[in-house]
């Protein structure tokens, strides 16, 4: 018995170690300022700010639609923030995972995963992706510059 509890104590250390060396390490003051602005950006989803969310996308924005054929600039964007939840749904929580920031003077590159919580025609939905995302900070706020990603499941 005492050897059976040694192992699950061995195995339970190396797999937080092992967490904690790709999820804890220590970030910068810019990737955590960015982050934060990724996290806000989130929130504003959330309490269907569009103008907030609007301020966040900077004028030379160009990203990929979800299953889209074709990027999309400025001038979609605002229209995408304008209907960011359709009619009778309701962002309930968001939850995001980083799994790389990398900052380089006032550009950030994000991969991150998303579980999203929402709230449709009365039914609870949960939609996981894997995000992209490239921030640029001007006039020291950081703003949405590109991004991309797909829906990995919905539940």
């Amino acid at each position: 018995m005492k050897t059976l509890t040694k192992s699950i104590l061995i195995v339970l250390c190396i797999t937080l170690l092992s967490s904690a060396q790709l999820f804890g390490q220590e970030w910068s003051a810019d990737q955590e300022e960015v982050w934060q602005a990724l996290e806000n950006w989130f929130e504003l989803e959330k309490n269907n700010d569009v103008e907030g969310i609007k301020a966040l996308i900077h004028e030379d924005f160009v990203g990929w639609g979800w299953g889209s054929y074709a990027t999309y600039g400025h001038a979609e964007m605002l229209k995408w923030a304008n209907h960011i939840h359709p009619k009778g749904t309701k962002i309930i929580d968001t939850n995001l995972k980083p799994m790389e920031i990398l900052v380089i003077g006032d550009v950030a590159v994000l991969h991150y995963y998303r579980n999203i919580f929402k709230m449709v025609d009365g039914k609870e939905t949960e939609e996981e992706s894997q995000l992209t995302n490239v921030w640029k900070k001007e006039g020291g706020k950081w703003m949405l510059i590109a991004g991309t990603g797909s829906i990995l499941s919905t539940k």
